[in-house]
């Protein structure tokens, strides 16, 4: 037990010295931290081979230090929930290769009594699979009888909430009781689902519904238990309602089950799927109507289906990629200069015509750089720069440089109080 205090309260030191030097720099504080916790992810690996307690103890308290970290520092960028990921993965991995070892050396109950008091201590939701980690590590430890026993132990710790009364709403200490209800509630759910026992999760996936205006897991959990029909009915009611959450992962959820479940293609399907995509428009649910259409009927129905999302202004980036899936270019180039289509997808689509229309391609990369320096967010000005280069790169290959050269000096005029985009503007030459 002492060697394993000493390597623990090594580790404090070296993550302690990680968080110095990354809140001296807050620019670069997350990259400081992912380059910081890699060599230490090494020397738990290694440590794994000989002392797996010392090594899952310390990624414990990894886990722990970069939650902490994490809520203190910016990560637009994400690097920092990758390596937080990475950390969990390798929880994973050294339980399961110990539990399949001939002679144990970590105790798989102790294990996941560990693993389940710091994933319940996650309140801010830190570490999205974080349950995932604790089902496995269950199922590949044979606790999963544990993990029921400690998730019902925590659900008698916490109150029961029932409905505000009618006209009142409820207050912050009666929504993270809902909240953390739920997070243990769903738990015992997907772990029974694991034994193909479905209606605990279905139900606990229903109230969140109602609670929320989430359907994902209810969605998910009635596939899963070979409720295809019933799952479809339940994505399309949630799809109907303007507050329904993740939109886009739901629609592409009911796209699969369409698949699945082999929907008829008759007319009353087609009108079903052409409101389904006017009311969420998306590329799988075009899809799905343009597959579902006669083929000589398809310009009648295209022209329809896109000339309302363009009159009414709705889901303008969806609207310009569907254009140029259509091979439509001069209405998608029309759309750019009315309607705001986001950079990232102006990006992707100069990037698909370059070759044939170049002219047309510059114009929606300035367009996105002028998106980009609008939003007056310092950490969007390297790709501010790079659509500039791009925008250089394809006027140097077509003998457009005084239309380029008058196009960046309109931008540094309009932009020009962004001292720290001038400099890198400067630095790119872009002058």
């Amino acid at each position: 037990m002492k060697a394993t205090a000493e390597v623990l309260d090594g580790f404090r030191r070296k993550i302690a010295r990680i968080r110095r030097r990354a809140l001296a720099r807050p620019g670069r504080s997350n990259v400081i931290v992912i380059e910081g916790v890699g060599p230490l992810l090494t020397e738990i690996k290694r440590l794994g081979a000989s002392e797996p307690e010392t090594a899952f103890q310390s990624l414990l308290l990894l886990l722990d230090h970069l939650g902490r970290i994490a809520s203190t520092i910016d990560d637009d960028e994400g690097l920092l929930g990758d390596g937080m990921q990475h950390v969990l993965d390798d929880v994973r991995k050294l339980v399961s290769r110990e539990m399949k070892a001939d002679r144990r050396r970590l105790d798989a109950v102790e294990a996941i009594r560990s693993l389940f008091r710091q994933w319940v201590g996650d309140q801010d939701g830190l570490y999205p699979d974080f349950a995932e980690t604790l089902l496995s590590v269950a199922v590949d430890g044979g606790v999963e009888f544990e993990l029921l026993e400690l998730s019902r132990q925590q659900l008698l710790n916490l109150p029961l909430v029932f409905p505000a009364f009618p006209g009142l709403s409820d207050d912050l200490p009666r929504m993270i009781w809902i909240a953390e209800r739920h997070q243990v509630e769903r738990l015992v759910g997907e772990l029974l689902a694991r034994a193909d026992r479905h209606e605990y999760a279905i139900i606990v996936a229903r109230d969140y519904w109602r609670r929320s205006g989430d359907a994902i897991d209810l969605v998910e959990g009635l596939a899963r238990a070979g409720r295809g029909k019933e799952a479809v009915m339940e994505a399309r009611k949630a799809l109907a309602s303007p507050h329904v959450y993740h939109r886009k992962r739901l629609q592409d959820l009911l796209d699969e089950l369409r698949e699945e479940t082999g929907e008829n293609k008759d007319r009353r399907t087609r009108k079903t799927l052409e409101n389904e995509f006017l009311s969420s428009p998306c590329l799988n649910s075009f899809r799905a109507l343009k597959s579902a259409v006669q083929e000589e009927q398809w310009p009648q129905v295209r022209k329809r289906v896109l000339g309302h999302l363009h009159k009414h202004q709705k889901s303008p980036s969806v609207l310009f990629s569907l254009y140029l899936e259509e091979g439509e270019l001069l209405e998608a180039d029309g759309l750019v200069v009315t309607q705001p289509v986001d950079a990232e997808t102006l990006e992707q689509g100069a990037s698909l015509i370059g070759e044939i229309r170049p002219d047309m391609a510059a114009g929606w990369l300035l367009s996105a750089a002028h998106r980009r320096a609008g939003q007056r967010r310092a950490t969007h000005y390297q790709k501010v720069v790079r659509n500039l280069l791009q925008v250089r790169d394809l006027a140097d290959s077509h003998s457009q440089v005084e239309s380029l050269s008058r196009a960046i000096n309109k931008f540094r005029t309009r932009y020009a109080r962004r001292t720290r985009l001038i400099e890198l503007m400067d630095e790119a030459g872009l002058v």
